[in-house]
């Protein structure tokens, strides 16, 4: 893809920066979601309001002295440590970068569709001249990578 003046979008220079070259927004996404093992993060309060309501409805959670939630074991009312209730929860794991998913199909679904976790995937768009955008790497979303202060998270 290009930009006006034959520079290649993305690129310093071009007319469209915050363009990576697949094309596609580089999104700064600062409100993270407070719950342990949860590695949803959005760009604007609105969009973590809405999953405070409806994304761990299921889930007792217990808020810890630092402002993050924990998932209690419904069977022992106790805290799982660390990130094993999302684990539970979402048991499918990307090894390349991270990501959960709590059924086989999504985990699929990401292998074949996320440049970074798909070689093949990756050598074609290289071989286009599409290379990944080195800020889009390993770990871009997961929680706690590089994201910003979470903002008011104002009680779950």
């Amino acid at each position: 893809m290009q930009g006006t003046g034959g520079n290649p979008v993305g690129l310093p220079g071009s007319n469209f920066p915050n363009m990576t070259p697949f094309g596609l927004e580089q999104e700064i996404k600062p409100f993270r979601c407070p719950v342990i093992g949860c590695e949803k993060a959005y760009k604007n309060q609105n969009g973590l309001k809405y999953h405070k309501q409806h994304g761990h409805q299921n889930q007792q959670l217990k808020e810890n002295p630092d402002g993050s939630f924990s998932i209690v074991d419904p069977v022992t009312s106790i805290p799982y440590p660390g990130t094993v209730g999302m684990e539970k929860e979402k048991p499918y794991r990307c090894e390349t970068c991270g990501k959960r998913y709590k059924n086989l199909n999504g985990l699929k679904y990401h292998r074949q569709h996320s440049p970074p976790c798909n070689p093949e995937l990756r050598n074609q768009m290289q071989g286009l001249g599409i290379g990944p955008p080195s800020n889009l790497g390993m770990n871009a979303n997961v929680a706690g990578a590089g994201l910003g202060p979470m903002g008011d998270m104002g009680g779950f």
